[in-house]
């Protein structure tokens, strides 16, 4: 594959992780306790910076899981999700693809675990500090903040363990990975 089709590949993949991220987070969501909501978004954030890399796991954490939150009505959670969940896919995808060897489960399960760990305490401290002194109500706070920590533990464990084999068995497909950037 030439580097213009390689280019062209890996933006459309991107794209495609990030509408997935999308779905999978409006799809399959359990309100918590405090205003947020539990979902299975993370799952794709995984599988795209595994495969994909840094770039597209960052872009499809962040893009994907903010549009979600917009399209939702969870707009006051957008601005933090993005940087949450892009960090998310980034450190996942660093850990993950060390000097630009495929992952192997050695470096995945550090790696989800590791980043599920970032996205429950980036929301803990957004629901503790940072909204609960931007927005003085009920859903903030660090009651709230404590409330829906249960729900991002189990969003994060759920989807690094249902990831991981998904992963290796979209590695089985003839689709071709080899596009990181």
């Amino acid at each position: 594959m030439n580097q213009s089709n390689k280019k062209l590949t890996f933006m459309v993949y991107t794209a495609l992780c990030i509408a997935m991220v999308t779905l999978c987070t409006m799809i399959i969501k359990v309100p918590s306790v405090k205003g947020g909501y539990v979902n299975f978004g993370d799952i794709v954030i995984f599988i795209t910076a595994v495969l994909l890399g840094k770039r597209a796991g960052m872009l499809a954490g962040g893009i994907g899981s903010a549009m979600a939150d917009l399209l939702l009505g969870y707009s006051v959670y957008a601005p933090a999700t993005f940087v949450i969940k892009g960090l998310e896919g980034f450190l996942c995808a660093l850990i993950a693809n060390r000097k630009d060897k495929e992952a192997t489960i050695k470096s995945m399960i550090p790696a989800v675990i590791i980043s599920a760990a970032w996205m429950v305490l980036g929301y803990f401290i957004f629901e503790f500090k940072i909204g609960g002194l931007l927005f003085a109500n009920e859903s903030f706070g660090f009651t709230a903040a404590v409330f829906n920590l249960p729900g991002n533990i189990v969003q994060g464990t759920v989807s690094a363990l249902v990831a991981i084999p998904f992963i290796l068995a979209l590695r089985k497909t003839k689709l071709n990975f080899n596009l990181k950037r």
